[in-house]
């Protein structure tokens, strides 16, 4: 599986997890703007989540091999380099990047939080998930561990944040709209009384 993900163009997959995005994105607003008050996306949002999770740790864990040794890099960006002598460097930091935006999303849509607090769990949650896997690639030698995946995830998690929000924006303005025009035509009714 992961190498089928690597082998994909870096435009194909972007635009699959735009697609993706866009849909969960589009899903949730109109489901919180249909029923407010409901906590049905929240509790899609965490299915989605635990699945998500799970799709993580087999294309990062479950699904390599087992190498003949360690391997680390701990110098931050160290490869920032070769990114443009080698094709496959900046593909596999976009991946990075990639897995972890709806990861971001979830996370965001699943907290009963307060903006500001959410962008920080967020940001948190998906650096300390990938501090996981990172070491445990490293434990059980199944690939090399790396600083950058750990910037990179971080940073797709919080753009999945960032897409959330824009998303939890407008709901909120969809519904102040309805709530006005509802208003108007109740104040329309009852002048015409």
């Amino acid at each position: 599986m992961q190498d089928f993900l690597f082998n994909m163009h870096l435009k194909t997959l972007a635009a699959i997890m735009a697609v993706c995005c866009a849909a969960w994105a589009l899903f949730y607003t109109a489901a919180s703007v249909r029923k407010p008050k409901t906590k049905k996306p929240k509790i899609a949002a965490l299915i989605f989540l635990l699945l998500w999770i799970s799709f993580i740790v087999f294309i990062t864990l479950l699904s390599r091999e087992q190498e003949s040794v360690r391997r680390i890099t701990t110098q931050p960006f160290g490869q920032i380099g070769t990114v443009f002598m080698n094709g496959n460097v900046l593909k596999e930091k976009s991946l990075n990047v990639m897995l972890f935006i709806p990861l971001g999303m979830f996370l965001a849509s699943s907290f009963p939080r307060k903006m500001p607090e959410k962008s920080l769990a967020v940001l948190i949650l998906s650096a300390a998930l990938s501090c996981g896997i990172e070491y445990a690639q490293y434990k059980y030698m199944l690939g090399m561990a790396d600083v950058d995946d750990i910037i990179c995830n971080a940073a797709g998690g919080f753009i999945g944040y960032i897409i959330y929000s824009i998303s939890a924006v407008s709901i909120y303005v969809i519904t102040q709209i309805r709530k006005n025009e509802k208003n108007s035509a109740q104040k329309q009714d009852t002048n015409n009384l």
